[in-house]
């Protein structure tokens, strides 16, 4: 299909005039934290150098970052930093999160827990399947939170002719501003971006602007800038059905036409925003980067004085009389220097010292300790070291090791929960306008649809470790007790109903696995009958043995019991 464009005039629209001076007011209140990201970005993500005014200092792609950089430490414990989160908030390899509710009535329903499993079995299908590029972007979120202390991830329906599903987008820092409504909740993304000619006609075919689908006939490679502004609809309509309905209005525009390109509405936003720490005031987030920038400028700082220090020694300047060879000093191997020494062997000729090296070395090895500790590396270190640890340990000693990692890890990455409870809302949104969500049971249906979010991270369940490390140890401490007493009574405050379906829970055990409410009861009657058999059979037992034995008396002549019998005549 041939795509011809959208004259737009001269004429702006209210709606591009709202994004743009967006634009300028947010830009203009962010000036001074982009020099401090293109600092920080020299020493610890070179590829991200002037990329935080889009525009303006843009380099050219593919070209070398790296002049500014002496050492690659900070640029290691930045990779090492992503991965601590990705395995301690999203491990690829598990569920790290499921759906349920606080109401414990629907929680007694099994079709409804069915109903949850199958919601977050469809999650995790979506967000991981290869287009939906979770993975990747979620990785890359994590170092844009260690490096710059805000990640802002795009979730959006999968545009594509061939399948439904998920598409993620990590959104570079440069492009991103923000703003936070009076709770300090972010509801205000604008996205500041380019695409080349070719990209806008496939995003926006017949909208797209005349001058740009003309130019993409000579170059498809051409370079225009858009804006992606979405904020609160204050004056939203649930009545209407199109996007005044909604509680999130979304606008794209050229910069260089000016053009609205397109109006709609969200009822989920679809830029869920985290932050690493938080400054009053200050709408953007601090980061273990700028933590560590003290440190990084001196390890660099160090490395070049440590670098020239290892020259000196390696080919060092040499001490000579002013009537000695230097002149024809010659320092190949095997090579014999005649005069270098007087008669008495006494050198005339000496290397120049090049002081102490192994001072420096301490000195670059503090400053890494610093940026490692900055990137949480010693800390996963630590929860994660093996020495000292038996090769089997039995179950109080793996709830107390889970324990004791939460308490080391859950301050400075548990905050990320609250993003991630936006990131599934925004997915179960688009996957339920997509139709790709099973249906709701009656009971879920009548509850609008409610839910909570559990995480089964292994952060979460270090977290909750303590729960089942102290019941664990009571109901051990008692039972030595109930052994010792040869009293059973004393376990009997400990309720195993409850207790073990929750640590299973904790545990992550999915649903499908636990038995329904009325299989349990089935089983307990079950069992309390064949219990209630054995017992009667049991009683029985006596009694048919005494009429047993009778019967076979009377066959042989004798009334046992009885009168007049031969064992009751007189002794005849």
């Amino acid at each position: 299909m041939t795509i011809t464009g959208t004259d737009y005039g001269t004429q702006s629209n209210p709606l591009f005039d709202e994004a743009y001076i967006a634009y300028q007011q947010m830009s203009a209140a962010r000036s001074i934290l982009e020099s401090h990201w293109d600092e920080i970005a020299a020493l610890l993500w070179p590829e991200m150098r002037s990329t935080f005014s889009p525009g303006q200092t843009m380099r050219s792609p593919y070209d070398k970052r790296t002049d500014k950089q002496l050492d690659s430490s900070p640029q290691i414990a930045l990779q090492n930093f992503g991965a601590i989160m990705d395995s301690l908030l999203t491990p690829r390899n598990q569920k790290w999160h499921r759906l349920t509710t606080n109401n414990k009535d629907l929680n007694k329903i099994r079709r409804v827990k069915l109903y949850y499993e199958d919601v977050t079995n469809a999650l995790f299908r979506f967000r991981y399947a290869p287009s939906a590029n979770f993975a990747g972007q979620n990785q890359n979120g994590f170092k844009l939170l260690g490096g710059f202390g805000t990640n802002t991830l795009y979730i959006d329906a999968l545009d594509s002719r061939t399948e439904k599903g998920l598409r993620y987008k990590s959104c570079p820092i440069g492009e991103i501003y923000i703003r936070r409504n009076h709770q300090g909740i972010c509801n205000t993304v604008l996205r500041y971006f380019s695409m080349t000619a070719q990209q806008a006609i496939q995003e926006f075919g017949e909208a797209t602007p005349v001058q740009i689908v003309k130019k993409a006939e000579s170059n498809k490679d051409a370079l225009y800038w858009f804006i992606h502004y979405v904020c609160p609809q204050y004056d939203m309509d649930p009545s209407r059905a199109d996007y005044k309905g909604m509680e999130y209005r979304s606008v794209k525009c050229n910069v260089e036409t000016q053009a609205l390109l397109s109006v709609k509405g969200y009822h989920v936003f679809p830029f869920p925003t985290s932050t690493y720490t938080e400054a009053p005031g200050e709408d953007y987030g601090r980061s273990p980067g700028m933590q560590a920038l003290p440190a990084m400028k001196t390890l660099n700082a160090q490395k070049s004085s440590h670098l020239k220090q290892g020259h000196r020694a390696a080919d060092p300047a040499y001490l000579s009389h002013d009537d000695g060879i230097i002149d024809n000093l010659r320092i190949r191997p095997g090579i014999i220097n005649r005069g270098g020494v007087s008669a008495d062997g006494r050198l005339l000729v000496q290397a120049l010292p090049a002081g102490n090296y192994e001072i420096q070395k301490d000195m670059m090895d503090e400053e890494r300790t610093a940026i490692k500790q900055a990137f949480l590396t010693h800390l996963f270190e630590l929860a994660m070291n093996s020495e000292n640890v038996p090769d089997r340990m039995n179950v109080p000693q793996v709830l107390e090791r889970m324990k004791e990692k939460g308490i080391l890890l859950a301050p400075v990455v548990g905050a990320q929960t609250t993003y991630y409870g936006q990131v599934i809302d925004r997915e179960i949104d688009v996957l339920t306008q997509q139709r790709l969500l099973p249906p709701m049971p009656p009971e879920l249906v009548e509850a609008e649809g409610e839910y909570d979010v559990i995480y089964d991270n292994p952060l979460s369940r270090s977290m909750r470790a303590e729960e089942s490390a102290g019941f664990v140890q009571s109901v051990q401490f008692a039972t030595e007790i109930a052994n010792a007493t040869g009293d059973p009574s004393i376990l009997d405050p400990y309720n195993f109903e409850e207790a073990l379906p929750q640590m299973a829970e904790i545990n992550g055990v999915p649903a499908s696995w636990m038995r329904s409410q009325d299989e349990i009861e089935a089983i307990k009657a079950k069992r309390a009958a064949a219990l209630k058999a054995q017992q009667d059979a049991e009683a029985a037992g006596p009694a048919a043995a005494l009429v047993g034995a009778a019967a076979k008396a009377k066959v042989a002549g004798l009334d046992v019991g009885g009168q007049g019998g031969p064992l009751n005549n007189g002794g005849q």
